[in-house]
């Protein structure tokens, strides 16, 4: 199949190979294939066609640029899903001119744009970016191991939602340089393969499986250590309780690896 870039074409004609095409996506779906240029979606491809925010964003820009029968339909719920789930604005500008752009050639009404959602929701990233960076300036200038992580993480769910890829891995592995424990470091691999999933790399994405995975398991196999010490001698551990992991070497060693 030939590759589309996204926003380079917005649909393509049903010729033979097109149309197999399509019939491969609707049966994926479910559905049946409709020469109507503006298929509507029922409730039930809708639950179908949803599965997290970035991933049903992008199965539906698929969905959009090759499979003309439903290409309208399958823009409008990328637009619906940006405005509840994101804060991409430049992603919802991008799709609003496909939409528009495949309408206008099949004579069909045009959208606009949100203004009042663009508007507000620049408003939001601004704030909500101030005050990230701000508590990540407090935390680092003194020296608070923690807070610097969770600051981090929080700053790449930002980045995440606004759209920004780039920063959100580089942010993310920022976090993952502060983590102290097997949980913090099997939650950053879990949201950096979240992200990996979102931006299609889904060789980085088998990577942070790995490393999830261990990180996981050295949680675990910490849990049943401690409570083997405690069955073992019949009383509670004398072990502060933020005292360090037996396994800390373990856990540094998977953050350092790439």
């Amino acid at each position: 199949m030939q590759s589309h870039p996204r926003g380079k074409t917005i649909a393509i004609p049903l010729s033979r190979h097109s149309r197999q095409a399509c019939h491969r996506a609707l049966m994926w779906l479910n559905l049946q294939p409709s020469p109507v240029p503006a298929q509507p979606f029922n409730s039930r491809t809708r639950s179908q066609v949803f599965f997290t925010c970035r991933q049903a964003i992008n199965r539906l820009w698929f969905l959009g640029q090759l499979c003309s029968p439903i290409s309208l339909s399958a823009y409008e719920l990328v637009l619906e899903a940006i405005v509840q789930s994101t804060w991409d604005i430049s992603l919802y500008k991008e799709t609003l001119a496909a939409h528009n752009k495949l309408a206008l050639a099949n004579n069909l009404p045009l959208l606009t744009a949100n203004k009042d959602w663009i508007n507000s929701t620049q408003d939001e990233i601004n704030h909500t970016l101030a005050r990230l960076e701000n508590n990540l300036k407090h935390n680092t200038t003194n020296c608070i191991k923690d807070g610097i992580r969770s600051s981090y993480q929080a700053l790449g769910a930002h980045y995440r939602k606004v759209g920004d890829v780039g920063s959100a891995h580089r942010v993310f592995s920022k976090a993952r340089e502060h983590a102290t424990t097997a949980l913090h470091a099997a939650e950053l691999s879990l949201a950096s393969l979240n992200l990996a999933l979102d931006a299609e790399n889904f060789k980085l994405a088998q990577s942070h499986a790995a490393k999830a995975q261990g990180a996981l398991d050295t949680l675990i196999g910490t849990l049943e250590l401690k409570a083997a010490k405690t069955k073992t001698s019949g009383s509670t551990s004398t072990v502060g309780i933020d005292s360090r992991d037996p396994t800390e070497k373990d856990i540094q060693r998977l953050l350092d690896y790439e």
